[in-house]
């Protein structure tokens, strides 16, 4: 049995990386210059805000804030946006479509991340099934990731998707396969 958080992880990770981007296409880029460089070759290059295509969309940024499995802020000032290239932004504005058609809607909790966020993660976790490691950097370094949940649009509150964000068990990966036994 696939839950909702299984499908719509296996369709957002389809979309924006099989047929969007590869990542082997996509380097790293931690200095503006190349990034300006990266957009003028490619315009699908650029990041986008995502709350500048997706209006409902309900932004809860986790590593602005505290509420997350370091306990603090890993990004630096005020941050109130989070972006994603733009192809990816497009492919998720489909999915809030679809979802909004059932009084659904998206909670993103994080998007584009810096790639020196990363290396902060991976000297606190060093295991790569749940971070990733900086030697290869992210989908999430290259704007193509996002980690996020489905909402009731009228009530706001998260549906129950079987783990929490940041969940570091078995129960969270993609592939976990729930097993009922027959009564």
């Amino acid at each position: 049995m696939i839950s909702m958080k299984k499908t719509l992880a296996l369709f957002l990770f389809i979309s924006l990386s099989s047929s969007v981007f590869a990542q082997s296409e996509l380097k790293v880029i931690d200095r503006m210059k190349d990034y300006k460089k990266s957009v003028k070759a490619n315009p699908e290059n650029k990041l986008s805000g995502i709350k500048s295509h997706l209006s409902e969309v309900a932004l809860d940024l986790r590593y602005a804030d505290t509420n997350n499995f370091v306990g603090r802020k890993m990004y630096r000032g005020e941050i109130r946006e989070t972006y994603l290239r733009k192809p990816a932004v497009l492919a998720l504005q489909k999915v809030q479509e679809g979802l909004a058609q059932q009084n659904l809607g998206l909670k993103i909790w994080d998007a584009y991340r810096p790639y020196s966020v990363t290396k902060d993660f991976w000297e606190l976790i060093k295991d790569d099934r749940y971070v990733a490691n900086p030697a290869r950097g992210s989908y999430h370094n290259r704007g193509t990731a996002v980690d996020l949940t489905i909402i009731d649009l009228k009530t706001r509150k998260e549906l129950n998707m079987g783990t929490g964000f940041d969940n570091f068990t078995d129960s969270a990966h993609h592939s976990f396969k729930i097993f009922l036994k027959k009564f």
